[in-house]
């Protein structure tokens, strides 16, 4: 159940609501995208840029590609629901956990969900070469990197290794880098640029805060992104949306305070979360912890939706239950924690 859903049946205004479902800043927009969007508002009688193209330009300039090398779409759900309809993949691949949302978009396209397992007695790791095997069984692969439920990131030589088998066997891979700006990871610009096969996915929704004002992009080769420009009208990103987008970008001082609060948070969480019961909490390097549940309990999500807590659980071979825990405000993090210690140390 979605945060709007939720308000829906029990009448209650979204600020009540602790939506841990969601992996969004926890700092909200920046300052910088603030001022931006009351700028903007004087332009809103005017038809919006389709070409997007201060916000093209920069991000072009700063990843040192081509503007033929980008296009703009709202968000993962458009993008892949274009990507779908141009490829017409009938099998995708995806390390699982597999995210909820990933799953209804392949739903509604009646495309079979592949997986390969990531183990916790790997360390969340993901083998290269049994990936690479995997490959040749699915039309698409979609490698969310990092893992947005795991956190876990691929080396760039890996990736490297990825995207020069998709362009061996003429598959489709597309990388989702919702996380990355969290993660700092390296990125394969380049290598995916030079690539007929590979797809880069960002967006703006989550590091930046703009959920409410949808800005993605996708990079890849001038040829690549032609074909799903023949074929699929992408929604316009409008004025105020990449004003922001633009703005946040470039506001450095927003990126220092996010990974500082969060790098707080987690320790905070972690002290706290100490001596819960049953429960064991993984790091990663990017705005949400994995937590997991290692006896079961009845009706979790339930309980903690008593309490007007969202959350996202996923089951494990072992019947344990990881929960992903993203960091939200103190207030927010330390109600959590306290909530699910007592339902931890609850008998029965």
């Amino acid at each position: 159940m979605n945060i709007h859903d939720f308000i829906e049946l029990k009448g209650f205004d979204l600020r009540q609501v602790m939506d841990f479902a969601s992996c969004i800043n926890p700092l909200g927009p920046s300052n910088k995208a603030k001022h931006a969007i009351r700028k903007g508002i004087k332009y809103l009688s005017f038809p919006p840029d389709e070409e997007i193209r201060r916000l093209k330009r920069y991000i072009c300039k700063r990843e040192q590609i081509g503007e033929d090398s980008i296009i703009f779409g709202q968000n993962l759900t458009h993008i892949l629901h274009a990507l779908a309809c141009t490829f017409l993949p009938k099998t995708v691949f995806i390390p699982s956990p597999v995210s909820l949302e990933y799953k209804a978009l392949f739903s509604r396209h009646d495309v079979e969900v592949m997986t390969l397992p990531i183990e916790e007695e790997d360390e969340f790791c993901i083998n290269i070469n049994r990936l690479i095997g995997c490959i040749q069984d699915a039309d698409m692969i979609m490698l969310p990197n990092p893992h947005d439920i795991t956190g876990t990131a691929f080396s760039i030589e890996s990736l490297t290794r990825v995207i020069e088998e998709t362009k061996k066997q003429g598959k489709m891979l597309v990388i989702d880098e919702t996380f990355i700006e969290f993660a700092q990871s390296v990125s394969p610009v380049r290598q995916v640029t030079e690539s007929e096969n590979a797809l880069i996915f960002r967006t703006f929704s989550a590091f930046h805060a703009l959920s409410g004002l949808p800005a993605a992009y996708i990079i890849g080769s001038p040829g690549l992104l032609n074909k799903i420009n023949d074929i699929t009208l992408f929604p316009y990103v409008g004025t105020l949306a990449y004003m922001a987008a633009l703005a946040s970008l470039k506001d450095k001082g927003y990126k220092l305070r996010t990974q500082r609060f969060i790098e707080e948070e987690k320790q905070f969480i972690m002290d706290k979360a100490k001596n819960v019961s049953r429960l064991k909490i993984f790091d990663t390097p990017c705005n949400f912890l994995l937590l997991k549940i290692q006896q079961p309990v009845m009706d979790l999500e339930e309980l903690l939706m008593k309490r007007n807590i969202l959350v996202d659980k996923y089951d494990n071979n072992d019947r344990s239950i990881y929960i992903r825990m993203p960091i939200k405000t103190h207030k927010f993090n330390a109600r959590f924690i306290k909530t699910l210690k007592y339902i931890l140390d609850s008998p029965g």
